[in-house]
């Protein structure tokens, strides 16, 4: 799998959990209308959580394509 197609999916991943984030506001502003409170903080927690992760895969993405190309100009440079 090409680099491209990977960073391709991880944004597609953290899309889709940024959509969850709002659904999950929209089903906890229901809750909180039923007076669910704890129920509701869980659901908005898991879902922010799920975001976090899928953004941190994009960070790690970038960090790992940034040292592979710091590590191939050094190769060059040595050569």
């Amino acid at each position: 799998m090409s680099d491209a197609e990977q960073f391709q999916i991880l944004c597609d991943r953290r899309d889709l959990s940024a959509y969850n984030c709002a659904n999950a506001i929209q089903f906890v502003l229901s809750f909180f209308e039923a007076q669910d409170f704890e129920q509701s903080r869980e659901y908005l927690q898991s879902a922010l959580d799920q975001h976090q992760e899928a953004d941190d895969a994009i960070t790690e993405f970038h960090l790992r394509i940034s040292l592979k190309e710091k590590q191939s100009d050094g190769h060059r440079t040595t050569a």
